[in-house]
């Protein structure tokens, strides 16, 4: 595993015609560019890791690393075969391909080897990756079997070296366990095949494409890190994900983390709740407060629970989306907007029947607190 996770790192970089890799002149060793180095006339060589652009007898080109390159007698060059600055293609298809850092041995038969090794593979292409697992397996079962091997020579050794009868012992449990790892590594693949060829075949290219919309929240945020809020005392400033002036509220039956000076307000709408007969009580299962995050889908606006001025409410009854759905009654719904709280069911556009704001305007909210 360790082998194969070193296969998919991703520390290589691509090469441009300005890197510095080693030029070598009459024995001398220079830092400069592959430009400047055949001016001189030396030989140049890309640093460690070094992706450019291997040109195939054939005239096909992928990208490759240059040792890679030399092993399939292809020409290596250091031009820009891809752009690899963020959001700049420069003009060229994104190149798709993934490059191996070593060649993996793979079945001539393959569409995806070249000279007996896979070098890079196009996951974007028809089922390309589904033939990468499929070689994947075959590797895997014969590093069990190499394995196996491995450890009957170790049993061997160990049975014929050593003269205490434990050892001895020891050494026969390793060869007989070694046979048995050998046996199944041999016969896994034959088995599999006889019980269902398909276990043996990753094929992604009858998967049903599922497209998936995602609605985003439809709260505004506030752009900054402070808002100046209305108390009793005056106006203050109220931070974002300040901890220190967030305070736990039992409510409905459920704790939740608010900015203190909602509290007051929220007790009073927990005591109105109680009061109810209890048959009549709105059933709340789930109080979601104080939630240090961004607005989903735009960086760099807090949300209102980032300021503990918001609540969730049962969101798995009272569901985001364009349609209202909601198994809230008006009583339960007007403990809170008499209390100066406005709630998702009432927005226009999109509906959040989950969540109550004291945040003005858009969310509904009146924005005054109760902060001594």
């Amino acid at each position: 595993m360790l082998v194969l996770g070193g296969l998919f790192s991703s520390q290589v970089y691509a090469v441009h015609k300005d890197i510095i890799g080693d030029c070598l002149k009459d024995g001398k060793h220079t830092q400069t560019t592959e430009a400047n180095c055949k001016n001189i006339d030396g030989s140049w060589s890309p640093p460690d890791n070094a992706i450019g652009t291997c040109v195939r007898k054939d005239g096909s080109t992928f990208p490759s690393g240059y040792e890679q390159c030399l092993t399939l007698d292809g020409n290596w060059l250091s031009v820009d075969y891809f752009d690899d600055s963020p959001g700049n293609t420069g003009g060229k298809t994104p190149d798709t391909n993934y490059v191996l850092l070593a060649p993996l041995p793979c079945p001539t038969t393959s569409s995806l080897c070249v000279g007996g090794k896979l070098v890079s593979f196009d996951p974007t292409g028809k089922n390309n990756l589904g033939k990468y697992l499929n070689i994947i397996i075959i590797i895997f079962i014969g590093c069990c079997g190499v394995t196996a091997v491995v450890v009957i020579v170790i049993g061997g050794v160990e049975y014929m070296t050593s003269e205490l009868p434990g050892n001895k012992e020891h050494g026969k449990e390793r060869i007989l366990q070694g046979c048995g790892g050998l046996v199944i590594a041999l016969f896994a693949w034959p088995l599999l095949n006889q019980i269902n060829p398909d276990l043996l075949k990753s094929d992604f290219s009858t998967l049903e494409k599922i497209n998936v919309t995602v609605q985003l929240e439809p709260e505004t945020g506030i752009g900054s890190k402070t808002v100046t809020v209305t108390t009793a005392t005056g106006a203050k400033q109220l931070a974002s994900c300040d901890e220190s002036r967030m305070v736990m509220v039992n409510l409905f039956g459920h704790s939740a983390e608010v900015y203190k000076g909602a509290a007051p307000s929220l007790n009073r709408i927990n005591a109105k709740w109680l009061a109810m007969p209890e048959a009549t009580r709105y059933k709340v299962s789930s109080v979601g407060g104080y939630n240090c995050r961004e607005v989903t889908g735009k960086p760099g606006f807090m949300s209102a629970h980032a300021f503990g001025v918001a609540l969730d409410i049962n969101p798995a009854t009272n569901p985001y989306g364009k349609v209202k759905q909601t198994d809230m009654p008006p009583e339960f719904v007007q403990l809170f907007t008499s209390e100066g709280w406005g709630w998702g069911g009432n927005w226009g556009s999109v509906k959040d029947p989950m969540h109550f704001s004291k945040f003005p305007p858009p969310e509904g909210g009146n924005g005054v607190f109760e902060e001594h």
